[in-house]
């Protein structure tokens, strides 16, 4: 599955753990996926990009439509900036990537 998989998901030497390349796009009128933005995956969130509630809004988002609970994902990169990493555990590849495409 690793060759088919987009660029925005990493696979990690742990079994059914992954890590996706995110774009926030924080303080948006609508919650959502853009689609593919270069490496990363565009993503768009209500919340404003203070306090951190963007980036649990963001966590909380993918957990959703991932169908994943919200403790199988955390952020591992980009806490201040707009490209993260999120690290997503206990789903394969080939859900997150029917899940999350646009």
């Amino acid at each position: 599955m690793t060759r088919d998989m987009p660029s925005w998901l990493t696979p990690t030497k742990k079994e059914n753990v992954f890590r996706i390349s995110i774009l926030a796009q924080p303080g948006a009128k609508v919650s959502g996926i853009v689609g593919e933005f270069g490496r990363a995956l565009k993503i768009k969130v209500l919340s404003p990009p203070v306090d951190g509630a963007a980036n649990e809004a963001l966590g909380s988002l993918i957990a959703q439509i991932l169908g994943i609970k919200p403790a199988n994902i955390r952020l591992i990169r980009g806490m201040t900036s707009r490209k993260k990493i999120f690290e997503v555990t206990g789903i394969e590849a080939g859900e997150i990537c029917r899940k999350l495409v646009v």
